[in-house]
């Protein structure tokens, strides 16, 4: 009687029936989030440091493209994107708009938003018609944009925090720089 076949075949239903057991455990426990270890800072600073400045990050895109990873000015100073506003209506009432209504066109999709009325003087500014040279512009950078629609009379002031863009009254009017216009005429023979 050759005993080898069943032995092996009784050690393999043995070995099998004691692998299939799962272990008993207890449920485990949810793991409570430390309040405090919620947020952290982010040692890379696009903001603080020098460095990501000077070598930004570039990596092959494609065989022959080489692109930058870095956030460009716009993406990372929001006042510095670029914006172009047609805000010309149609019919009789194309040139109608206020100033206040002129800057709430300009800061759209801009991730800004114009302040409620803080002052008399800003509740003036933001109550003038809206000059019709201003209804067309750009390219330009948003800073650039809203300071040109303000005036001269009032300077711009941010609250990061809030995303938010406001007015101020200047204590001194800057004094306008003498505007020359250099045309060159050149006379062909």
């Amino acid at each position: 009687m050759n005993k080898s076949p069943f032995c092996f075949a009784l050690c393999g239903v043995l070995l099998t029936g004691c692998a299939n057991k799962a272990p008993h455990h207890e449920a485990p426990q949810p793991i409570q989030p430390n309040p405090l270890q919620l947020t952290r800072v982010v040692q890379e600073d696009i903001y603080q440091s020098s460095e990501y400045q000077k070598y930004p990050e570039v990596v092959r895109y494609d065989r022959y493209t080489l692109i930058s990873t870095s956030p460009m000015g716009g993406q990372k100073y929001l006042l510095a994107q670029l914006v172009s506003v047609n805000m010309v209506g149609k019919g009789k009432n194309k040139y109608r708009l206020t100033v206040r209504q002129g800057l709430e066109k300009t800061l759209n999709n801009t991730g800004y938003t114009l302040c409620r009325l803080s002052s008399p003087e800003i509740t003036h500014l933001f109550n003038l018609p809206l000059p019709k040279v201003h209804y067309k512009f750009g390219p330009m950078k948003l800073r650039d944009a809203l300071q040109m629609l303000a005036g001269e009379a009032h300077e711009l002031t941010v609250n990061d925090s809030k995303r938010e863009v406001c007015f101020e009254r200047r204590v001194t009017l800057p004094t306008p720089a003498e505007y020359t216009v250099h045309v060159e005429n050149e006379i062909k023979k």
